[in-house]
């Protein structure tokens, strides 16, 4: 039995059927997801009764509130009732005997008083005496004067230890053909009640305050009822949560008509947070064990599909990395489809080295033709100038000059020969640009100066020939040629970090933006010849050094020109080769 069991693991599968396995693991994980789908949804529904059993009861209270309020201004519309035919101002006695009538019935109210709209009291139920120069810069009484049509609900305020608020509202008089203005204070006891008698459930915490947030009524704990007034602040009007008195609870925030006062209710929802966790513990666990179930299934099927096309990639990632093409075979996996991708590979790895031998070659030959085609490009172009500027000297009985010449010219074609080799040392290479130098100074009778700056620590590393000679030809020849004063030619050389930095500088008259961008796009364009100088030895820095090398042209019109070329640091005695 063991021994079929080995058989039927070790059997060669499709990849179908491993993915038929994860399918159904898969199904494990959707059934997870909708346990948490479930859990979201559970929560759901516990915020929003929470939310609407504090919006209900937040509704109930603001009702009653509402109901108390309408009892006030009922009070109003009585009196209005009673001295609209009465001149208050001529009948004071009545008009007292009115309102003292009134304070019978409502023992909330602990004065009435009546004042003309410049602040003269026509009556009033106690014997308080009042400004009329004060009275009008009351904010109870402008803002009753300044709207006729809203009744004006003060903010509290404490006389004896008790919260005490001013009511008033313009009410007509004398057959409606006059106004006046009716205040009304009210004890804020039956306000406190109906705070008091509220069912706000266990822990449940109510809070009044007024337009400007003071506190008009809490039940809340003094060192936690500032903390309940910033949440009131935040929520502004609506719902929300906070934690107050160690409890979390839920907060709706509604505005009485009339007072725009505050009023917040906090009921406690710690018991609903009970049911949610325990729901959630439950599902966690649930959770977890299909969780742990899954990984398992998918581990052990994932590792039989993977291994396979990991020791495949890892083959893949060594020929990648490797700087020389080695073909090891990728061993035979237990899947049909890897196995049969594996002997693939291995078949396909062994004819790509086959093709690679071959390219090297034939790419290692083609680069060395096209080195040297490239030098002998620039050769019969050095010679040609040259050879003409000693027939000139010659003619013109300058045999001393053209001996000169011809001494640099020899040393120009010493270095320029240097046994067939294309890399030389630096030190060289500057000597080849000096002797360059000699002969064009003597052809231009002295018309420019040529300055020479490098580093002795760069003489014996190793460069390209023929690189700085273009560079000096390009600058006579289009930098100052036509000068009508002596021109300067600057040439250095020296190392900054890894690489060599040398520039040929004029003092010609520069070029334009548009100019330069052209060049650079001639050293793209193998079928443009502008600039050909300077595409010869971008070209062969691009052949031999790679990206590792980089050629810049640096101009600004009436200035001059730099040209400026980098190549990575390479010592003489490891790279000077044939």
């Amino acid at each position: 039995m063991k021994a079929k069991e080995n058989n039927f693991f070790r059997r060669k599968r499709s990849i179908e059927f491993n993915i038929l396995v994860s399918c159904l693991s898969i199904m494990v994980v959707f059934a997870l997801l909708l346990s948490l789908l479930s859990l979201s949804s559970f929560s759901e529904f516990v915020n929003n009764t929470s939310e609407k059993q504090t919006k209900e009861i937040s509704s109930q209270i603001v009702h009653n509130y509402n109901n108390y309020i309408a009892t006030i201004i009922d009070t109003y519309n009585g009196i209005q009732v009673k001295i609209d035919n009465v001149d208050v101002e001529a009948d004071a006695a009545v008009t007292r005997s009115y309102l003292e009538d009134f304070l019978l019935f409502k023992t909330d109210v602990t004065n009435l008083s009546l004042f003309s709209l410049e602040g003269e009291l026509y009556a009033t139920t106690t014997n308080l005496t009042y400004d009329a120069e004060e009275i009008v810069y009351q904010a109870w009484f402008e803002r009753a004067v300044k709207d006729p049509s809203l009744i004006f609900f003060s903010n509290p305020y404490v006389l004896h230890g008790d919260f005490r608020i001013l009511v008033s509202k313009i009410v007509n008089h004398n057959r409606g053909t006059e106004k006046a203005l009716l205040m009304m204070e009210l004890d804020s006891s039956p306000i406190i009640e109906l705070a008091e008698n509220a069912n706000l459930g266990q822990e449940g915490r109510i809070l009044l305050l007024d337009s400007n947030y003071n506190n008009i009524y809490s039940s809340i704990d003094d060192k936690e009822t500032y903390k309940a007034i910033d949440v009131v602040k935040k929520i502004i009007i609506g719902s929300g949560n906070a934690q107050i008195n160690g409890y979390d609870m839920a907060v709706n925030v509604d505005t009485l008509p009339n007072t725009k006062w505050k009023i917040a209710i906090f009921i406690n929802i710690d018991n609903t947070k009970a049911v949610q966790e325990n729901y959630i513990l439950i599902i966690a666990i649930i959770g977890l064990f299909m969780v742990v179930a899954t990984i398992t299934i998918i581990t052990f099927t994932s590792r039989r599909i993977a291994n396979p096309l990991k020791a495949l990639e890892k083959s893949m990632k060594k020929i990648e990395q490797s700087d020389f093409f080695v073909v090891e075979p990728v061993a035979e996996s237990s899947q049909k489809e890897v196995a049969s991708l594996s002997n693939s590979f291995n078949l396909m790895m062994n004819r790509i080295k086959e093709l690679m031998d071959r390219i090297v070659v034939e790419q290692n030959a083609q680069r060395e033709s096209e080195l040297k085609a490239l030098q002998n490009q620039i050769n019969p172009h050095f010679l040609y100038n040259t050879l003409d500027s000693i027939v000139w000297l010659i003619e013109n009985d300058k045999n001393k000059e053209a001996s000169e010449m011809v001494v640099a010219l020899a040393k120009l074609f010493r270095i320029s020969i240097s046994r067939g080799r294309n890399i030389i040392t630096i030190k060289d290479e500057v000597e080849h640009a000096r002797s360059y130098l000699i002969i064009q100074s003597f052809r231009y009778a002295d018309a420019f100066k040529y300055e020479f700056d490098v580093e002795e620590e760069v003489l014996e590393y190793t460069t390209m020939k023929l690189i700085l000679q273009p560079l000096i030809e390009n600058a006579i020849y289009h930098g100052l040629k036509n000068r009508i004063d002596e021109g300067l030619i600057k040439v250095r050389a020296y190392r900054e970090q890894d690489n060599v930095i040398f520039t040929v500088t004029d003092n010609g008259y520069g070029m334009k933006e548009e100019k330069i961008e052209q060049l650079y796009n001639n050293f793209q364009n193998p079928h443009l010849s502008d600039g050909v100088g300077l595409k010869n030895v971008y070209l062969r820095l691009l052949l031999y050094y790679g990206k590792a090398a980089d050629l810049k042209i640096i101009s600004e019109l009436d200035e001059g020109t730099t040209i400026q070329i980098t190549i990575p640091i390479k010592r003489s005695e490891q790279n000077v080769q044939n």
